[in-house]
């Protein structure tokens, strides 16, 4: 399974995590149960969900700072799902350019959102890109 696979796969679980309100990183290894997934085969998308999770706090904060009036609680669940899985690699994964990670998300945007929020979510993660170069 390729990253772009295993990103989106990352996304699934953590809307699904979400809307149950299971956003613990103590969850991940049941909802790879839950659905029968090979761990093996999952790296890239359990590093996503842990380090996520384990991050969390600094990864919302992120997002919250880059939204421009908007907040959080008015994203869509699967949008912010995907901003989060994307903020967590920019931040926190040196193997992944902030390029690639951007661009991922907004390929997942086209796929699970509405027809123009892949515009919004762009600029989000542009945001933060930016915040972050800045912070260097």
């Amino acid at each position: 399974m390729g990253r772009r696979d295993e990103r989106q796969k990352a996304v699934e679980l953590l809307y699904e995590m979400v809307v149950q309100k299971e956003d613990e990183t103590s969850y991940i290894n049941e909802y790879f149960d839950k659905y029968e997934l090979d761990k093996e085969n999952l790296k890239f998308a359990k590093r996503i969900l842990e380090t996520y999770f384990d991050n969390k706090e600094e990864v919302n904060a992120a997002i919250s700072e880059n939204l421009q009036k908007w907040k959080m609680e008015r994203l869509g669940k699967i949008d912010l799902s995907i901003i989060r899985a994307a903020t967590t690699e920019m931040l926190y994964f040196d193997d992944v350019p902030e390029a690639v990670s951007i661009n991922e998300a907004v390929e997942l945007a086209k796929l699970f959102s509405e027809e123009k929020a892949f515009k919004f979510i762009n600029k989000v993660l542009r945001n933060i890109f930016e915040s972050t170069k800045k912070g260097e």
